[in-house]
């Protein structure tokens, strides 16, 4: 698995106390168990207490690109209300399969080949174009998008159950609604390898064979609800 380096743990594999985005998996599997308080949104503990590995590969792929990078010029509410917009649209896009590939198409889109992890910038009227547009810039592609269903899922269900202004209570409703209605389909399967890129200062994971298509039962990690609990429509 390339986590130990001559009998050693591997010097990037992270900091279990305090684990970065660029950090092993496992790092963020044994934080979330052990010590967090509070699950960030997106993550969702299964029966063993561990969060589901897809979750967090999802995490680690979408939540650095949606985190408010502050400065210390810009402490307005206003600016954080156009940023919380904009993340509730690039999740809730990735919340639908297909979605991210009909609109690459539809549009007629290249994904970057370099991948980025740099936080998007919002701004009013952001629309999903935009958010094919800033995937696409930060190479997000068309498997990565497709395997974080399940995340983005969660993260929504995270996000009605805090206080929300009424259109952005509305549109997540409307996210959760339509993700409901489509079948979860990953082009991988639960557990994959990692390894440790050092172009990118961080463990990316190793794709694998083309046609390894996998199924995943509907919506099987919930954030709050329980498996035959229905959110109210």
């Amino acid at each position: 698995m390339g986590l130990l380096v001559g009998n050693e743990p591997h010097p990037h594999l992270g900091n279990m106390s305090s684990p970065r985005h660029e950090d092993h998996p496992s790092v963020w599997m044994e934080w979330a168990k052990h010590i967090a308080q509070v699950l960030p949104k997106g993550l969702a503990p299964g029966p063993n207490g561990y969060p589901y590995p897809r979750h967090v590969r999802g995490f680690r792929r979408i939540a650095p690109l949606i985190c408010e990078k502050k400065s210390k010029n810009d402490k307005s509410m206003g600016n954080s209300s156009v940023h919380h917009s904009g993340q509730c649209k690039i999740i809730g896009l990735l919340a639908i399969a297909g979605q991210y590939h009909h609109q690459l198409h539809t549009l007629v889109l290249l994904i970057n080949p370099t991948p980025s992890w740099e936080p998007v910038e919002f701004h009013n009227q952001f629309t999903e174009n935009n958010c094919i547009h800033y995937l696409a810039m930060h190479g997000v592609t068309e498997d990565e998008a497709d395997d974080c269903l399940n995340f983005a899922f969660s993260w929504l269900q995270s996000a009605v159950e805090t206080k929300e202004d009424a259109p952005r209570h509305i549109f997540i409703w409307g996210a959760l609604q339509v993700a409901r209605q489509h079948p979860d389909i990953s082009p991988w399967p639960e557990d994959v390898i990692h390894i440790y890129e050092q172009t990118h200062a961080r463990w990316v994971p190793v794709p694998p064979p083309l046609g390894m298509t996998t199924v995943i039962p509907a919506h099987t990690y919930p954030s709050s609800t329980t498996k035959d609990e229905v959110l109210p429509s």
